[in-house]
C-alpha cells in the first residue's frame, strides 16, 4: 500500500501537469498557435530571387525563428513604380513576422528604366521563386498571400486578380492587402513615366488590377483615405466589382488625407484579422478544388477536440488520485 507521503506526491504531479497541459493547450498543438509570437524574426538580405534585364534580382526575408512552417507574405514596396526599395519596408515585414508569417520583400525593376510590365513580372517571378524555395524557408507553399501600398498596392492587387488557375499554383495568391493601391489606372495622371511615352488604353487596362476581376479571384482588403490623392472612388469601385462576382472583399474608408503608411496604426488590426482568416483561402466554384475552413479549420477543430480529451483525462485522473489520497490519509 502506498505511503501517505507518495500519494501526496502523486497529487501534486498530477495537478501541475494538468495545469501546465491546461495552459500549454493553446499554443501546442498544430494549426493553434496564435499569431503573436514571443520568439524573434530572422532576416535574410539581398537573396537573389530571379534575374532580369541582366540585373540580378534580390529580396530580403523575414523568417519567424520558432522552427514552424508559416504562410508567406509578399510585401511590395511603394515609391510610385520608380522609386523605392525593400528596406523601406522592413519595418512592416518584421511585424508580419512577428504575428507569425515569413514575409518576402522585393526590389523590382524601376521605371523609367524598365516600363510596365516589368515590375509586375518580377513579382510573379517572386511568388514563383517561394514556392520552389519554400521548404528552405518553412513557407506554407499553398499559402502566399501580397501585401502593398501605393504603387506597391496596385502590383500586390494585379497579383490577385491577374491570371487564371488555382491560387495555390504558380504565380498566383491567396489573399492580397492594398493600402491606397491604384485601381484603375485610367483615373491616375502622370503614367508615361511608368507606361512609356506612347502608351495605349490597352497598356492602360493592362496595368489596372479592377480589368481583371473574375469570381476566381482571391478575397482582397482594400483601405484608401477618404480624401488622399489616390480617388477614394479607386477604392470604392474596386470593392463593388468585387463583391459583384462573389469575392470576399473588406472595404475601409479612412479619415483624412493620409496615405498608405500615413494611416498604417489605423488598418493594421483588421489588416490582420483579414489574414488570419483568408490566408490559406481557395474559391470554392468553377475555379479550383476548394480547402475547406480557409486554410485548415478543420483540422483545427479536430485538434481542439483531441486536446480538450486529453485534458479531461488528466483531470479525471487528478480528481481518482484525489480521493484516493484523501481515503489513504484518513484511515
Amino acid at each position: 500500500m502506498d505511503s501517505p507521503a507518495s500519494v501526496r506526491r502523486r497529487v501534486r504531479t498530477l495537478g501541475s501537469l494538468t495545469i501546465a497541459f491546461a495552459l500549454l493547450l493553446p499554443i501546442g498543438l498544430p494549426g493553434l498557435a496564435p499569431r503573436a509570437w514571443a520568439s524573434g524574426v530572422r532576416v535574410y538580405h539581398d537573396v537573389q530571387y530571379g534575374t532580369a534585364g541582366g540585373t540580378s534580382l534580390l529580396l530580403d526575408v523575414y523568417l519567424p525563428t520558432d522552427g514552424a512552417n508559416h504562410p508567406a507574405i509578399v510585401v511590395v514596396h511603394s515609391g510610385g513604380w520608380s522609386k523605392g526599395d525593400k528596406s523601406d519596408w522592413a519595418e512592416q515585414a518584421t511585424y508580419l513576422a512577428e504575428q507569425g508569417y515569413v514575409a518576402f520583400v522585393p526590389n523590382y525593376r524601376l521605371a523609367p528604366r524598365s516600363l510596365f510590365p516589368a515590375a509586375y513580372q518580377d513579382l510573379q517571378t517572386a511568388v514563383l521563386w517561394i514556392r520552389q524555395n519554400a521548404t528552405r524557408y518553412s513557407v506554407i507553399p499553398t499559402e502566399i498571400a501580397a501585401f502593398g501600398g501605393s504603387a506597391g498596392g496596385n502590383l500586390a492587387a494585379l497579383l490577385g486578380t491577374d491570371g487564371t488557375g488555382p491560387l495555390d499554383q504558380g504565380s498566383r495568391v491567396d489573399a492580397v492587402v492594398s493600402w491606397s493601391g491604384p485601381m484603375d489606372m485610367s483615373a491616375i495622371g502622370h503614367l508615361s513615366r511608368y507606361l512609356g511615352r506612347n502608351y495605349t488604353q490597352a497598356v492602360v487596362q493592362q496595368a489596372s488590377p479592377i480589368t481583371f476581376v473574375d469570381g476566381c479571384d482571391p478575397p482582397m482588403f482594400i483601405a484608401n483615405s477618404t480624401h488622399e490623392f489616390v480617388p477614394l472612388q479607386q477604392a470604392v469601385d474596386m470593392s463593388n466589382a468585387l463583391k459583384a462576382v462573389g469575392v470576399p472583399e473588406v472595404f475601409t474608408a479612412v479619415d483624412g488625407s493620409k496615405h498608405d503608411l500615413g494611416y498604417q496604426k489605423l488598418v493594421w488590426p483588421a489588416t490582420l484579422d483579414f489574414l488570419t482568416k483568408y490566408v490559406g483561402y481557395m474559391p470554392s466554384a468553377n475555379c479550383s478544388q476548394a480547402r475547406a475552413g480557409g486554410g485548415g479549420g478543420g483540422s483545427k477543430v479536430i485538434w481542439i477536440f483531441a486536446g480538450a480529451l486529453v485534458l479531461l483525462a488528466f483531470g479525471a485522473v487528478f480528481v481518482l488520485q484525489k480521493n484516493r489520497a484523501r481515503k489513504v490519509l484518513g484511515s
